[in-house]
């Protein structure tokens, strides 16, 4: 399975370089997917900087067959929105929650971190194996 970062996608949609090799991974057999918030990201960055309508950004995840993402439940959420407050920092490591939602939706997915393209996350800033998530170590 793939989960593609939302810049994966934005860059497909624009004909960007990256989009011969999103294309190559959407034709393979392994299913891929966009988180929710992956979802949103696309939409948000066609309509507000593309200035593209909304229903013409779901027609193309459609065609693309993104249309439908994994479910997000409130767990990996929880532990997506840990992940950001403990490794992301402003200037020196930004990190979007949309990526930050992709590394435990791998990790739930596949044991380790899954297979996921241009993230603004390093190996070397978050570990590979996401501990179950515990409020008392998220606070």
């Amino acid at each position: 399975m793939i989960v593609l970062d939302a810049y994966l996608v934005i860059g497909l949609l624009r004909d960007e370089p990256v989009a011969d090799e999103t294309r190559q991974l959407l034709e393979s057999l392994l299913p891929a997917w966009l988180t929710p918030l992956g979802m949103s990201e696309v939409v948000d960055r066609r309509v507000r900087l593309d200035e593209v309508d909304p229903e013409a950004v779901f027609v193309n995840l459609v065609q693309f067959g993104l249309a439908n993402p994994m479910p997000l439940d409130s767990q990996t959420a929880a532990r997506a929105g840990a992940l950001r407050a403990r490794y992301c920092h402003r200037k020196t490591r930004s990190v979007s929650l949309a990526d930050t939602v992709g590394h435990p939706t791998c990790c739930e997915l596949v044991g380790t971190v899954g297979r996921t393209m241009q993230s603004s996350l390093s190996v070397g800033q978050v570990p590979p194996e996401v501990p179950p998530f515990s409020w008392r170590h998220a606070l």
